[in-house]
């Protein structure tokens, strides 16, 4: 809830952090906030502290995705806008299969951030699923 929270807030104060501050700014602000947060997730031992670093990363979640969303439409076509969702659809729905075939095949989570076997060039040299 925290993260959904954070996000939507973020969202709606986006176009006054644009111009503000430029799309490029507030997406290098927004990407480093969520990394950011990302190392802070990997690193908490106690549950408050995960609530913590669920801030910084709705926040920065948010605003990258609207202000994006944003210059896109307002410098391209429809069809870029179209590729641009295509391609999120497709990595968020590419994401947990890749990762739950990692952890099935008792190789953990790490091998599943890498795709490590999904490149063309290592798929002789590795074994099957």
């Amino acid at each position: 809830m925290v993260i959904a929270g954070c996000t939507i807030v973020s969202s709606l104060m986006t176009d006054r952090l644009v111009r503000r501050l430029g799309t490029g700014r507030l997406t290098v602000l927004s990407v480093g906030m969520t990394a950011i947060a990302l190392v802070g997730f990997s690193i908490v031992g106690e549950f408050w502290q995960l609530v913590l670093w669920a801030v910084p990363y709705g926040l920065g979640a948010g605003a990258v995705d609207a202000a994006l969303n944003s210059f896109v439409a307002l410098h391209y076509e429809a069809r870029h806008m179209n590729w641009l969702h295509c391609f999120w659809g497709i990595g968020a729905s590419a994401g947990p299969v890749i990762m739950g075939m990692c952890m099935g095949a008792g190789v953990g989570w790490a091998w599943g951030l890498s795709c490590h076997r999904l490149h063309p060039g290592r798929r002789s040299s590795s074994s099957s699923w």
